[in-house]
């Protein structure tokens, strides 16, 4: 039967967030005693339209990765690459890899470090998939955003500003073809990448407590 996959990307080494003392990968740092990318992992394991979960980490964390996070009902892990658009395309083949030439029919493509994914936003991204090719989860800006100019500041309208979130979602031919095509460009994220392959891109509702932790005052937070 065609599957959706969840894919966790979880590569990376959390600079911004060591650079304030914090001692491992923040990844795998613990909240309310699990780490962050097991409860990230967890929100895709319980969730009824998600078939399989996918997780790609840096070898370097290895150790920690199988002592802390991993379990027989997620998929084995696949090592990255040296940028976020590399460890994708490695987890996107992994998961071709083992699901045959066409198994799998959609894949959502989360950020390892984004720990509080409700079951409503993948449900959002999983329905919006039906009438697109790529699904962007999106919130508006609240605050007020001032650019730094030479004579001063200036305030910058903020009515067509969007927070992208993940997971975002992708049909799953057409995602690996995009990073086959742009592999040696360096794009920002996975819809800047499917937008530049022409896909149809729609837009759901993000989620406020879909946060990003990046500095040890998020964790704190």
């Amino acid at each position: 039967l065609p599957e959706t996959i969840a894919l966790i990307v979880a590569a990376g080494q959390g600079t911004r967030a060591r650079a304030n003392a914090l001692s491992v990968p923040k990844q795998y740092l613990r909240v309310s005693g699990k780490p962050v990318l097991r409860w990230a992992a967890e929100a895709f394991l319980r969730h009824p339209r998600i078939d399989g979960v996918q997780i790609v980490f840096n070898p370097a964390d290895a150790d920690i990765y199988w002592k802390t996070v991993h379990s027989s009902d997620l998929r084995a892990p696949v090592a990255g690459g040296a940028t976020r658009q590399e460890s994708v395309r490695c987890g996107l083949r992994a998961i071709q890899s083992a699901s045959g030439t066409s198994n799998t029919r959609q894949v959502l493509i989360h950020d390892g470090a984004r720990p509080f994914l409700s079951a409503a936003l993948i449900d959002r991204v999983v329905e919006a998939l039906a009438d697109s090719d790529a699904v962007l989860p999106a919130l508006p800006i609240a605050d007020t955003l001032r650019e730094k100019r030479d004579d001063g500041q200036a305030i910058v309208p903020r009515e067509n500003l969007l927070r992208a979130q993940t997971p975002q979602g992708f049909r799953f031919d057409a995602i690996c073809g995009a990073h086959e095509r742009f592999a040696d460009e360096n794009v920002t994220d996975d819809i800047a990448l499917a937008e530049r392959a022409g896909l149809r891109v729609a837009q759901v509702v993000g989620d406020e407590a879909n946060f990003k932790l990046t500095t040890r005052e998020d964790f704190l937070l």
